[in-house]
């Protein structure tokens, strides 16, 4: 009797467990693969990195007794493993419970959920592999993972490898205390063998033209630039093929993905491309390979210039500067513009004032808790905004030695630039000017803005905050160096980041004044001090006539007299050393982050950390002088450190609550290649308690934190907001130390078929 109603019970309890298999039809499903043709008659776009491959996602239906039923799920219709769970095997549950019930542990789960991906031919597997994943929050028991990619590899007859591929430093640490009761790669290692990487996708008509290392090329819109080695800036070009590897969130990606350029990352690139230098080419660059055809000679002229034509952007450039405000003669502390978090109204009318990065640090110092060592603490760099007006005071302020042909002749510099733009006719807005015809004067400009004398006025001011002000936060008691980082009026726009345009630079208020370090702990005089400002301050407003600023605006029509309603701010605030006064640890890592996935468009709830030991650089490789002070003895190819962040997982409930984070999982795309390929962020994922071993986890959260409020500013849906984040670790306690916030723009192409 007993037994009996035990079966009763299990019937009635899962209705789906002992119903009749459902058949699939070729337009919902099949039961086995038999050849790539069926897996491709199923198979989807995903993306790996910067690398698009091909996916077919799975159901195991499992019967508790051993067996089950495998679905190769049409994925072009099934997206989701929900949506075939609830349509084809008639689930009746909601999405909330099926994630909580089937992304557990794995002993009562009826349903597991994978997918397989066709990794293509490589030099190690030349026929290409098949790898399954599961979702990168699954905690499935090793036990039901390898159940299921048995189960899998039944119902395959396709005659490639196959391997388990771990997504997330728990799933992959979880094989390796396995003793390899699967064969596993992970995704260092898969990308080890990759010779083609579309870091952006597109199509792209010009001059193949190799630009040798340290080359002062003439380039623009017209070629198709390839560097062996990458450079550390870029201007307006048609396409960018790197033979080294590049990162992301490197400058010449984020401008190709601002400018909806091609970039591709293809290894022996010298030799492929040998035969295509110097002439006219269109390039298509797909997600999984490119094309390459030669243009006719005689057309290739009109095809490159019509193609480019139709691609030049516009974006509303409001070159409205507010003159007339409280601090038109002082510096405005940062962290008093805001006494709570700021309207959009409010961030616009102090954009206008003291530009967009100095507006963003005052708003960072809004949203900073009191104590930098709080559970979730950072703390933000204090110090003032330089207003615009005293830029137009340095750029008004007449003065004699500026015309070196009249060196007695009394002008000012904004006299000057005047005369040379008009020479050259670089203010005829309807006039196309090519960068190699604008450098030479563009030169003259920064030249003539270097010679200018920086008004007693405003160093005056200097002085008081930096020797006089003891409750200066940048006070030379308190400090030892100081940045100067240009905040203008032409960046962070809407369709126009302007990132890296502008110069920015560091001072010393103690000893030598040298990037690298000082020979002592001595106090710089006013006069030392005051020397090196005059140096630094007019290097910062010349960058209006930076090379690249001038093609970019351009580029982008803030062109003709627009060029001159150009502002400079000045972001004034503490800077972080790499060794502090004492000798001691300053800068112990570095880098950006983006509170989204910045590889996949619709992939949301990622966060992407680009780290780095010290204070080398994520953006741009760093010089071999730089790499070996250092770390002797580094190699020479040069990686980051980048991880993906999971924020969800798969108790709804646990990711509406705040202290969720501790649950988040993360996938390790990258390691560096300093200090012996050492982690730059340290994380267990088996820890859930101790901040200190959740670094990752922790820093995501606080970031993700940021990206909400930043949202509500800007009155975005926070789903679709990303914001970039600058981020510094310094000292023996590793505190947080964010630079630089600021909406994210740039966004990979999508996906284009070849």
């Amino acid at each position: 009797m007993l037994k009996l109603c035990l079966v009763i019970f299990i019937l009635i309890g899962n209705p789906l467990l002992f119903a009749s298999t459902p058949v699939c039809q070729k337009t919902d499903c099949q039961n086995k693969l038999t050849g790539l043709s069926e897996f491709q008659d199923l198979q989807s776009e995903v993306r790996l990195g910067a690398k698009s491959l091909k996916v077919v996602k799975i159901i195991y239906h499992r019967d508790f007794h051993g067996g089950g039923t495998v679905y190769f799920l049409n994925t072009k219709r099934f997206p989701f493993h929900f949506d075939f769970v609830e349509t084809f095997l008639g689930y009746k549950g909601d999405l909330t419970e099926f994630n909580r019930n089937y992304l557990g542990s794995g002993e009562k789960r009826e349903f597991n959920q994978a997918s397989l991906i066709f990794w293509p031919e490589s030099a190690t597997y030349p026929k290409g592999m098949l790898l399954m994943e599961l979702w990168n929050g699954d905690v499935m028991d090793i036990k039901y993972v390898v159940e299921l990619f048995q189960k899998i590899k039944e119902n395959l007859v396709i005659d490639v490898p196959m391997q388990f591929h771990p997504l997330g430093l728990a799933q992959e640490q979880m094989m390796q205390a396995s003793s390899n009761a699967l064969p596993f790669i992970n995704t260092i290692e898969l990308f080890k063998d990759v010779s083609y990487l579309p870091m952006n996708q597109g199509i792209a008509y010009g001059y193949l033209k190799e630009v040798k290392e340290g080359a002062d090329d003439c380039l623009d819109y017209t070629h198709i630039a390839f560097f062996q080695s990458m450079p550390n800036d870029l201007g307006l070009v048609g396409g960018v093929i790197t033979e080294e590897a590049q990162t992301p969130l490197g400058h010449i990606n984020v401008k190709s993905m601002n400018r909806g350029t091609v970039n591709i990352s293809l290894k022996n690139a010298r030799n492929l491309l040998k035969k295509y230098l110097g002439k006219p080419i269109k390039l298509t660059a797909g997600g999984d390979s490119y094309q390459i055809e030669l243009l006719p000679e005689a057309q290739a002229g009109k095809l490159i210039e019509d193609f480019w034509k139709t691609r030049r952007p516009k974006v509303k450039f409001d070159a409205t500067a507010i003159l007339d405000h409280p601090y038109a003669k002082r510096f405005a502390p940062l962290d008093s513009i805001f006494k709570k978090m700021p309207s959009k109204k409010d961030h616009q009318y102090w954009a206008r004032i003291i530009g967009a990065k100095a507006t963003n640090l005052a708003v960072l110092s809004t949203l900073a808790p009191k104590h930098a060592d709080d559970k979730l603490g950072f703390s933000v760099p204090e110090g003032y905004g330089i207003p615009f007006n005293f830029y137009d005071l340095f750029m008004q302020f007449r003065q004699t030695g500026l015309d070196p042909a009249n060196p007695q002749v009394e002008s000012s510099p904004k006299e000057m630039i005047l005369r040379i733009l008009e020479r050259e006719q670089l203010l005829d807005a309807q006039r196309a000017h090519s960068f190699c015809q604008a450098k030479p004067a563009l030169q003259e400009i920064r030249d003539l803005i270097l010679r200018a004398q920086v008004p007693e006025e405003m160093l005056g001011i200097f002085k008081n905050i930096l020797l006089e002000d003891e409750k200066s936060p940048i006070h030379q008691s308190k400090i030892s160096r100081i940045r100067l980082r240009s905040s203008t009026n032409s960046e962070d726009m809407e369709g126009f980041t302007g990132a890296g345009l502008y110069n920015s630079a560091g001072l010393w208020l103690y000893g030598k004044d040298e990037a690298e370090g000082r020979s002592s702990d001595k106090p710089l005089s006013w006069k030392k001090i005051k020397q090196n400002l005059q140096e630094k301050i007019p290097f910062i407003y010349s960058s209006v006539w930076n090379d690249r600023a001038f093609e970019e605006r351009e580029w982008y029509s803030i062109k003709g007299k627009k060029h001159l309603a150009i502002k400079v701010g000045i972001a004034l605030h503490e800077g972080v050393p790499y060794k502090d006064l004492d000798g001691k640890d300053g800068e112990v890592a570095n880098g950006v982050a983006i509170t989204a996935n910045i590889f996949s468009q619709d992939d949301f709830g990622k966060v992407y950390i680009n780290g780095q030991h010290f204070d080398l650089a994520v953006t741009n490789p760093p010089t071999p002088e730089e790499l070996q002070e250092r770390d002797p003895g580094s190699p020479s190819s040069y990686s980051t450190e980048e991880i993906l962040v999971n924020t969800e997982t798969a108790d709804e409930e646990l990711n509406e609550t705040p202290d969720g984070w501790p649950q988040w999982s993360y996938e390790i795309l990258s390691r560096s290649s300093v200090l012996q390929s050492r982690p730059v962020l340290r994380d267990d994922p088996k820890e859930k308690k101790s901040e200190q071993k959740m670094e990752v986890r922790r820093m995501a959260t606080i970031f993700k934190n940021l990206s909400d409020q930043f949202a509500g500013i800007f009155k975005q849906d926070p789903e679709q907001f990303a914001l970039d984040i600058e981020w510094k670790l310094v000292g023996k306690k590793r505190q947080l130390h964010i630079k630089q916030a600021r909406p994210f723009s740039a966004s990979p192409r999508k996906d284009l078929p070849l």
